[in-house]
């Protein structure tokens, strides 16, 4: 079996595992959704909005090549946005509140500025706060010994920053 089939039966998979929890993801998503919905000030949200990934997207991405084969050796645990929270506020200053209230209720593992990362980068776009926060895996996906972890990605960014990340994504995905 050559480096490609077995890529390839891996990420395929990692697709069938994926279908099988999808709304184990979906359940989570939700709950974090319901959690943040219940912690932060309506007054400053605009919207919160959360969902399981497409397993159209989940097999796409997995099966992403990096020149070399597959770009992810374990699809269903390498990538973090199965189950997904997107808080969108008014202002920039609620951004730092809501990422506040994330702290101090789950578990972040990995926090990063994409905005921040985009301008080192000498470029203007798609601003957004991005945390990864742990769950408790057993409450959501049982005791499925392929799948390590329970996480949920959270996006935080104002109004303006979500109609400019959607208008760049249409260009660039369906442009």
């Amino acid at each position: 079996m050559n480096e490609a089939t077995g890529f390839q039966r891996r990420a395929q998979a990692a697709v069938e595992l994926y279908e099988r929890n999808r709304r184990s993801y979906a359940r989570m998503a939700r709950h974090v959704h319901d959690t943040l919905r219940d912690k932060c000030d309506p007054a400053g949200i605009h919207t919160i909005e959360h969902r399981a990934k497409d397993i159209g997207s989940f097999r796409t991405k997995a099966l992403k090549g990096d020149g070399e084969g597959g770009r992810y050796r374990d699809p269903i645990n390498e990538i973090t946005d199965l189950a997904g929270v997107r808080v969108i506020v008014f202002l920039r200053e609620t951004v730092n509140s809501v990422c506040k209230i994330i702290a101090s209720t789950y578990d972040i593992i990995e926090q990063e500025d994409v905005g921040e990362r985009t301008f080192k980068q000498g470029r203007f776009g798609y601003q957004s706060i991005h945390l990864l926060v742990a769950l408790d895996k057993r409450q959501y996906i049982g005791n499925d010994g392929d799948i390590k972890r329970a996480i949920c990605e959270i996006q935080v960014r104002t109004i303006l920053q979500h109609a400019w990340a959607e208008m760049e994504h249409d260009i660039q995905y369906k442009g």
